[in-house]
């Protein structure tokens, strides 16, 4: 049996803003005194380790990684127009792919060679989908729709195929990202439109509201991404350029600080990517315009300070992501369409960066082990 690990899933001193606390809506669930149990901290997965890139020439590439961090092109599947975003499923059998242009959700078998072969797609539940990502046990994606507003769940069989949805929300204008919590208990969209992040209990593919936590007006909320633990979640907002932290409890996050992902002085920017380093200590952020990867210290009481920003060399890095032992970052460079690495030493750091291959417009960057 194989296994799949995806990792996606990206100066002056920053000034600290206050931000507004979560706002439930009405009929959320009341709040109880626990919090969700985390889940277990991940371990370094085996098998070979491959990339994957979604493009908007309508192709996801794969690429056999070497040791040295080095890229090999195994496949360029074809993915309808415009695979923005993609997942692989708990199982460890399929990628699901969200095609922009064409508003649809597209499901692939993927075998250890990294070919991939199209099962079947579903329209998405709204115009322009974004984003997906698949629950713990593997048997929904969930797909955050850009333009339409909305977020939409899809069952997955048990031979990869997606059914039509289950439900579909109004989630709030320019919703970005759609996916839980370590528990797998909720769902949480950042609706980059509204400054706001919507909570949703799951029930047998059915959203149920939990509230919504408000952001500072004009943040403009993007990604998310949670710590090990759960006790905290961080937000890029793709307006303001800032890092929101938030406390976790009960599926509902409560927004403490924000935290400006740029130098001072780097002109209009905004923000795309977040992710977590293995270590649970180090966060980073890609920012556009001033186009570099933020990195960010976890303080213990889980905001952050900004300590560096390193230069992609190239205009947009949209989507990056992390080696599964945390040693290399991968950065897409959307407009020049390359990918370029960093080497990370133990303290986080990112050091001199490389160009490791060329990519059409490169949307989407992620890893994944493959046995």
């Amino acid at each position: 049996m194989r296994t799949v690990t995806l990792l996606l899933l990206l100066t002056a001193c920053s000034e600290t803003n206050r931000v507004p606390s979560t706002t439930p809506d009405s009929g959320a669930p009341s709040p109880s005194t626990s919090s969700t149990s985390p889940a277990p901290a991940p371990t370094e997965p085996t098998g070979e380790l491959l990339a994957f890139t979604g493009s908007a020439d309508g192709k996801i590439r794969v690429y056999a990684v070497d040791d040295a961090g080095a890229w090999t092109l195994r496949r360029a599947s074809d993915a309808g127009k415009d695979p923005s975003f993609l997942a692989i499923d708990a199982a460890h059998r399929r990628v699901i792919a969200v095609d922009e242009s064409a508003s649809r959700v597209r499901s692939f078998a993927l075998d250890a060679t990294g070919a991939l072969t199209e099962l079947g797609s579903q329209p998405s539940g709204g115009s322009g989908p974004a984003h997906v990502s698949i629950d713990r046990d593997g048997r929904h994606a969930f797909v955050a729709n850009y333009g339409g507003g909305t977020v939409a769940v899809f069952p997955i069989a048990d031979d990869g195929t997606l059914a039509p949805a289950s439900d579909v929300v109004a989630s709030g204008a320019k919703s970005h990202w759609a996916g839980v919590n370590p528990g797998g208990t909720h769902l949480f969209v950042p609706a980059l439109g509204v400054d706001a992040i919507r909570q949703y209990a799951l029930s047998n593919g059915k959203l149920i509201a939990n509230g919504s936590a408000a952001l500072a007006n004009g943040a403009g909320p993007r990604h998310l991404v949670f710590a090990l633990d759960e006790r905290w979640a961080w937000s890029i907002d793709e307006l303001a350029v800032t890092v929101t932290t938030f406390a976790v409890a009960n599926g509902q996050l409560t927004a403490r600080s924000s935290v400006s992902a740029l130098p001072a002085g780097a002109g209009p920017s905004t923000g795309a990517e977040i992710a977590l380093h293995p270590n649970g200590k180090v966060l980073y952020a890609s920012t556009r315009g001033f186009d570099s990867i933020a990195v960010f210290t976890i303080e213990t009481d889980g905001t952050v300070t900004r300590r560096a920003n390193v230069e992609t060399g190239a205009p947009r890095p949209r989507s990056f992501a992390l080696d599964p032992a945390g040693t290399r970052l991968y950065a897409g460079n959307e407009s020049s369409g390359e990918v370029v690495s960093f080497p990370i030493d133990d303290r986080g750091d990112l050091g001199t960066r490389t160009r490791t291959t060329d990519v059409p417009s490169p949307k989407f960057v992620g890893l994944a082990r493959v046995r």
